[in-house]
């Protein structure tokens, strides 16, 4: 089970979940549970990890929707 503060981005019907440092996972939303589309992990860069898993969060939103 996940927890609020885990979620690092969100942005319509996908977000982003930090799994560990470095390590994110782009989910959409659905009607009874959410569906992994993506990772992204760089565990010597962590927040160029996050700014990538934003940077598809928001692409997904874009084209899936």
């Amino acid at each position: 089970m996940y927890k609020v503060n885990q979620i690092a981005y969100e942005n319509g019907k996908h977000w982003v979940l930090e799994k560990a440092s470095g390590w994110f996972e782009v989910y959409k939303i659905g009607i009874t549970h959410s569906t992994k589309c993506a990772t992204v992990h760089y565990s010597d860069r962590p927040q160029y990890a996050l700014e990538r898993a934003i940077i598809e969060c928001d692409r997904r939103e874009v084209t899936e929707c």
